[in-house]
């Protein structure tokens, strides 16, 4: 199998929660999977929804939680096809049936700078497989002009992972704008 380099799938999350201070933070909201892969082979080729939960302590010293999502696919390709030795062939693409969770620990060097890891655990229910790393790394807030962007980076290790397709090292790169959340979204819904 021949590796690829791109994007893949983008996630976006939304999580509605009726107290949003500091230690505690608990939220629950939909999640959607997007077929925006810049290559088959490196996305799932369907549309994807389901439910997100978070939790999370966060102090001056540790930032400790988790968020937990789960897709299933409602549209997308059947069908992909995949080049080998012998030429290429169209092959079925499973449906979307995936757990992900991350585990968030942090420990707060100052107010904006931070050390440790933030890995994405997965479990795929169509093929049994699980993808476990552990990691490290280290993130920051920075200003560009008078928007503060969060940027960092990772080394994660996976432990358990897909023989055939999964990633044994992976370095995850982030650049993260931080945009002040609208006056509406500031009062409580319940």
């Amino acid at each position: 199998i021949d590796s690829e380099t791109g994007l893949g799938d983008m996630v976006l999350w939304t999580a509605f929660s009726n107290r949003y201070e500091p230690p505690y933070i608990f939220g629950v909201g939909p999640t959607v999977m997007l077929d925006t892969a810049s290559d088959e082979q490196l996305g799932t080729g369907k549309w994807s929804a389901g439910p997100m939960g978070l939790a999370f302590y966060i102090d001056d010293d540790w930032i400790l939680g988790g968020i937990a999502q789960h897709w299933w696919s409602f549209t997308g390709d059947d069908q992909t096809k995949v080049t080998t030795s012998l030429g290429s062939v169209q092959v079925d693409r499973p449906d979307v049936n995936l757990t992900d969770f991350q585990y968030i620990i942090r420990r707060r060097l100052s107010p904006t700078t931070n050390i440790g890891c933030a890995p994405n655990i997965r479990y795929n229910w169509e093929t049994d497989q699980l993808d476990l790393p552990v990691g490290i790394g280290a993130d920051t807030v920075i200003k560009i002009g008078q928007v503060p962007v969060k940027v960092g980076a990772e080394i994660h290790h996976y432990i358990e992972r897909n023989e055939n397709l999964g990633p044994e090292w992976m370095l995850r790169i982030f650049f993260v704008p931080v945009i002040p959340s609208p006056e509406w979204s500031r009062k409580p819904l319940f």
